[in-house]
């Protein structure tokens, strides 16, 4: 699989030009400020990506749970086949603990070693 260089590039930027809207430690967290993504969940959202509220997923609290269906993906399982990335790199750059600086030297990394094989 060859890494989306385009889709890597545009989920940086966008953590970097709005860091208000980017918290490393969770997929997708409602914050005062609004919605915050980590570098999985901007991929995602970035790419398209439909997030479901709780309700839709577990339906409401008196729903009995055998009618509520919910036939998802995993943000990091659908992050990492849209950015065309191994195991070794997802788990990098989604790593709840990476910092801007890091997840930047990984990108820039990762897309200089598909530009040089092109």
């Amino acid at each position: 699989m060859t890494p989306n260089v385009e889709l890597l590039r545009a989920t940086m930027e966008k953590i970097e030009k709005d860091p208000e809207h980017w918290y490393q430690g969770w997929w997708r967290k409602e914050r005062s400020c609004g919605t915050s993504y980590c570098f999985a969940g901007w991929a995602v959202t970035l790419a398209g990506g439909k997030w479901y509220t709780y309700t839709e997923l577990y339906g409401e609290k008196d729903d009995p749970k055998e009618y509520v269906l919910n036939g998802l993906i995993f943000v990091n399982y659908r992050a990492q086949r849209i950015l065309g990335l191994d195991d070794v790199e997802a788990n990098f750059l989604f790593d709840g603990y990476r910092t801007m600086a890091e997840l930047r030297a990984k990108v820039d990394e990762i897309c200089a070693r598909v530009e040089t094989s092109e």
